[in-house]
């Protein structure tokens, strides 16, 4: 695992090293074992490593491939890389070491873009051609690594993190009014759109082209479409013996490193089903786990302390409370680069840490429920069709009842989401943090008129299109897997691990895995009101049956009671700042009247309330990350 970063000079002028190892330094967290910058007149290239897969300096980068004429900086793991380098050393192909990344340049040289098709992992890489003078770029089919770019008529930037562009253009970034309005609505930036005018990120499975002044795009990977109704005949064993195997191989890959590997253990079916299939390649398994003490309801740890008694592992367990949240906020907002509103990336920012004392690389269970049918909005779209036919007195009834109770949060979601007719905005409705109308209410000035034109469905309603035919839960799997995985829960887990420079693999996104999933029918994902059937029935004979049966808890953090209580006035001091108000965004009296609701318990507001936070401490963070990085360039890679 590394960080990359480059520069393309699209008018033939030299790159400057300098600035590159400026980038470099900027992202040094990602790798603090390694680092080294490559020029070639208009390219340069530079890295940082994390070693995980042959330590020695053989593995570092950039690295030629056997004949010299292609250079390759890449972040990320490669799982089939040992049958790749079978292969190749087969052809000939002789290898001056262990890493996978010498088998991603070679395999790069001989086959090109069918190459990058056959990896099965978690990557962006860079690839440069001293032949033919191109620069190619890829991200993971899934996602699970970033790759952002800057793009005008002089220079190609790139770079695993958004502030290392930030450090080469030397200037304070523009905000994107569709990037700030898609972050209010989601809680996140939506790919390819990032906060920062003229800085994208590229799509899953997407990669970029750069010879002379051409700059092109294309896609390697397009993510399966759902054929479960094709398979509905076959028994359910068959399934569940097929998933057992699928599973066991993906883990088996993953294990695969030259140091200590942990396992994230929330107490919840994904990670345990993980530990159990750790725990059966016959090593003792490191566990980790957080908790709450001071609020028992979103606290799993008792559950997490189940299956590390129940497998023999070596447990650890960290506790973290309000203060932790003040002490870690200013230093994930940095890590993050946009404003991020999911909450739960303090929990992983500090279990990362915590584990990162012990290990270098740890399993979690993101995917799982995407993949498997894990979340309760699948249950409720599966009833839009039947709510949608109830006479319309008995749904507007429904709508009072819940908004009479006005911290019913899920009752008011289930109510305003399923009156919506269009899938795709039903979708879209099921996942925001502020609606249209809420927008409308309280924002201010010129995104109040860009309001008008934003259309924050747009993205979900190609993949709707795409997937016409599907089955409802198949459908759902085939857009969240493209767009609230990556964009949320990967990037989630990306900055936070990465900040305390900690791997972080996740076993249910092998793409083998991910096919498996594709061939579901939808019957095997919920059934009844249970979900992930299939997934249960593969856990209910290597786990505690309380595991197996328990309803999802998610990596919760209890920020309402914390955003009335020992925070309250820690927030109010920020968003009721003078200069928070005086940005011009928001209606002064509105949020006002949020935080007054919320601390009164009239209503829950803390997604919203946090989402305003997040944003306000980045913005006051733009320019001095801008300033840190050009500190940086200073000192040399």
């Amino acid at each position: 695992m590394c960080g990359i970063v480059g520069v393309f000079e699209r008018t033939g002028a030299p790159a400057d090293r300098a600035a590159v190892a400026a980038m470099a330094r900027v992202i040094r967290h990602r790798g603090p074992d390694h680092s080294a910058v490559f020029t070639d007149h208009e390219v340069g290239l530079g890295y940082v490593r994390l070693s995980i897969l042959d330590l020695s300096p053989a593995g570092n980068q950039p690295m030629e491939d056997e004949s010299g004429q292609f250079v390759c900086v890449y972040n990320g793991e490669v799982y089939n890389f040992s049958v790749l380098r079978q292969e190749l050393e087969g052809q000939g192909v002789r290898f001056r070491s262990r890493s996978d990344t010498e088998v991603v340049v070679n395999l790069f040289a001989r086959q090109g873009v069918s190459g990058i098709k056959r990896l099965n992992g978690m990557f962006g890489l860079a690839i440069w051609s001293k032949r033919d003078r191109e620069l190619w770029v890829f991200r993971d089919p899934i996602g699970v690594k970033p790759v952002y770019y800057f793009l005008d008529t002089q220079r190609l930037i790139f770079a695993s993190e958004l502030k290392a562009i930030l450090a080469s253009t030397g200037e304070t970034p523009t905000i994107s009014p569709q990037g700030l309005l898609n972050y209010l609505t989601y809680g996140h930036a939506v790919a390819p759109v990032t906060m920062c005018q003229n800085i994208h990120k590229l799509m899953p499975g997407q990669y970029l082209r750069a010879r002379d002044a051409d700059v092109s795009f294309g896609r390697y990977f397009e993510f399966p479409v759902p054929s479960g109704h094709r398979e509905r005949w076959r028994p359910a064993r068959e399934w569940v013996n097929e998933a057992n195997e699928v599973l066991r191989a993906a883990v088996r890959r993953q294990m695969i490193a030259d140091v200590p590997v942990g396992v994230f253990l929330s107490g919840g079916i994904d990670s345990s089903l993980i530990t159990a299939l750790v725990a059966q390649q016959g090593s003792v398994v490191e566990t980790f786990s957080i908790g709450y003490p001071r609020n028992g309801s979103y606290d799993e740890t008792s559950d997490a302390r189940l299956v590390a008694k129940y497998f023999g592992t070596r447990h650890h367990e960290v506790q973290v409370d309000e203060s932790d949240l003040v002490d870690s906020l200013d230093h994930l907002v940095y890590h993050y680069d946009e404003p991020f509103a999911d909450a739960a990336g303090l929990p992983v920012f500090l279990l990362s840490r915590f584990a990162r004392t012990r290990v270098k690389v740890a399993l979690s269970g993101e995917g799982g429920d995407e993949m498997f049918g894990g979340y309760r909005r699948y249950l409720a779209e599966r009833i839009a069709p039947t709510y949608a036919r109830l006479p319309s007195r008995l749904k507007d009834a429904a709508a009072r009842t819940a908004a009479h109770f006005g911290r019913a949060r899920i009752a008011n979601r289930l109510t305003s989401t399923l009156a919506i007719d269009d899938p795709a905005d039903r979708y879209a409705g099921w996942v925001q943090t502020f609606s249209h109308d809420a927008l409308e209410h309280i924002l201010e000035g010129s995104l109040r008129q860009h309001l008008r034109y934003f259309d924050g469905a747009s993205g979900y309603r190609d993949l709707f299109e795409r997937c016409g035919n599907c089955d409802v839960l198949s459908r759902l799997f085939f857009v969240d897997s493209q767009t609230w995985l990556p964009d949320t829960y990967l990037e989630k887990v990306d900055k936070a691990s990465m900040a305390v420079s900690l791997e972080v693999r996740v076993p249910f996104l092998d793409l083998d895995v991910v096919r498996f999933a594709a061939r579901l029918p939808d019957g095997l994902r919920i059934r009844r009101f249970t979900t992930k059937y299939l997934l249960r029935q593969v856990a209910m004979p290597l786990l505690p049956a309380t595991i197996v049966q328990k309803p999802k808890h998610g990596l919760t953090v209890p920020t309402d009671p914390w955003l009335r209580g020992r925070l309250k006035e820690y927030v109010r001091a920020i968003l009721l700042d003078p200069g928070s108000l005086g940005r011009g965004f928001f209606n002064p009296a509105a949020i006002e009247t949020m935080l007054e609701r919320h601390s009164a318990m009239k209503e829950n507001c803390e997604s919203q309330i946090w989402t305003l936070l997040v944003l306000e401490l980045w913005m006051r963070q733009m320019d001095s990350v801008r300033l840190a990085a050009h500190q940086l360039a200073q000192s040399p890679v």
